[in-house]
């Protein structure tokens, strides 16, 4: 009788996390097409989003969700490396309106500094504020876009 409760508890508690409704990164990858790289979600051929940058080495890195705004979902993806002594690598985010089920805008998420062989590391995030229906990214104090939502 307890393994008939056990083994019911386990189905259900599996059942409702599978369709919890929660995105990951799982749910995205990146799509080539010649030089240009892609977000893709993967349930469809038709969601693609082009990213931002110079994304050679693109890769989802993680999906976010914000109590302030829980039908947006950011996946923050690597969009590119630049400089010598001082290496920015800058990170980017993909804004997935669930509600309207497509793709809403790129946002910047943060920029990392590695300065000389990355013994130094300093990581600069931005800011997002959510007001009237829009969100709002700040970097270093100062507002850099806007998207409606």
């Amino acid at each position: 009788m307890l393994s008939k409760i056990c083994l019911t508890f386990f189905v259900l508690f599996h059942s409702l996390s599978a369709y919890s409704g929660e995105l990951s990164s799982d749910d995205f990858k990146i799509k080539s097409y010649g030089d240009e790289k892609f977000l893709q979600k993967k349930d469809s051929d038709l969601k693609l989003y082009k990213l931002s940058g110079i994304p050679h080495n693109a890769k989802v890195l993680k999906v976010i969700n914000n109590p302030k705004a829980p039908h947006l979902y950011f996946i923050v993806y690597l969009s590119e490396h630049a400089g010598t002594s001082l290496v920015a690598t800058f990170y980017r985010a993909v804004i997935w309106n669930e509600k309207k089920g497509l793709f809403t805008g790129d946002i910047f998420y943060q920029v990392v500094e590695n300065e000389g062989a990355g013994d130094k590391e300093k990581k600069i995030p931005a800011t997002w504020k959510f007001e009237d229906e829009k969100m709002i990214v700040i970097h270093k104090g100062k507002k850099i876009k806007e998207v409606p939502y």
